[in-house]
């Protein structure tokens, strides 16, 4: 995984994997969000995102509509790992384990 061994690369790579869990959407969050979700200095969490960037598995861009909005949009290899992680995952936690973590499954 591209954590660099932090874990802020961890919680990083988690907080953009919601967005690889986003099958009808363009896979694509904006940078400020991140900023303002994760609980460390916008400076760091920009240092993990320009490593990520020049690892190729992220791309960061202005939004088509909003200049002044940058886009974090995911690679196909980031969003393979992330598939490839959470197989691993679902395969030791059984089929219990879901990746929308924290919702509340109903009884048929």
């Amino acid at each position: 995984m591209p954590t660099y061994g932090t874990s802020l690369g961890f919680e990083l790579f988690m907080k953009l994997a919601e967005l690889a869990q986003d099958i009808e959407g363009p896979r694509e969050g904006v940078l400020k969000r991140l900023y303002l979700e994760l609980p460390y200095t916008h400076q760091a969490v920009r240092l993990h995102l320009r490593r990520l960037e020049a690892d190729g598995w992220i791309s960061l861009s202005p939004s088509p509509v909003d200049t002044r909005v940058r886009l974090v949009e995911l690679s196909s290899d980031y969003i393979d790992l992330f598939d490839e992680y959470m197989a691993q995952f679902k395969a030791v936690l059984g089929p219990a384990a879901s990746p929308a973590a924290g919702q509340v499954q109903q009884k048929a």
